[in-house]
């Protein structure tokens, strides 16, 4: 059973995107209960038109931001069971609104490999991520957390070798994917 982190081309360049929120002051923490009242970012961001408009493009809080394309692929192999609800991010390049998804996952997903994980001191931050195999059984997408961290829109995402293969397939755009270990 494999399964893959979900990451950005390793070699950036000046048109790799990185999508720009409206207040630079802001974190994700100060605007999510604006997000989660409205169930939607309630801002645009802004991606220079230098930049190309990849199927996923990192942000400025950390959220990762999926195409509608991706968002489909991962939504016709989920297995029910994942508990993500989709968030829609206005992207705006030029005089171009874009939808974008940033997926939130609902509750925390008991899939690690607790004994073979490696973690920080007093667990508060998991460095290596190993997933248990039986745990991951009933999944096709899920957030890689540690104890101590948000898992509401998690800068980490594990997916299982057929979502890999459908986006592999359907050409999707700025995804690269790194194994994970599975025990």
């Amino acid at each position: 059973m494999k399964w893959w982190q979900i990451q950005f081309p390793e070699e950036e360049t000046p048109s790799t995107p990185l999508a720009i929120s409206p207040d630079e002051k802001k974190t994700l923490i100060d605007w999510i209960e604006a997000i989660e009242s409205n169930r939607r970012f309630p801002f645009q961001y802004r991606l220079s038109p230098k930049m190309s408009l990849d199927d996923y493009i990192a942000d400025d809080l950390g959220v990762p931001l999926f195409s509608e394309k991706v968002r489909n692929i991962i939504d016709e192999l989920m297995t029910g069971e994942e508990g993500i609800e989709w968030y829609e991010v206005p992207v705006v390049q030029s005089r171009n609104q874009y939808r974008y998804f940033a997926p939130k996952f609902t509750r925390t997903l008991d899939i690690l490999n607790e004994d073979s994980s490696l973690y920080g001191v007093n667990k508060s931050i998991l460095i290596k991520a190993v997933l248990s195999t039986e745990k991951i059984k009933k999944y096709s997408i899920v957030p890689i957390v540690g104890s101590s961290e948000a898992f509401f829109f998690p800068t980490r995402i594990a997916i299982s070798d057929r979502v890999k293969k459908a986006l592999k397939k359907a050409r999707m755009s700025g995804i690269s994917f790194s194994p994970i270990k599975v025990d």
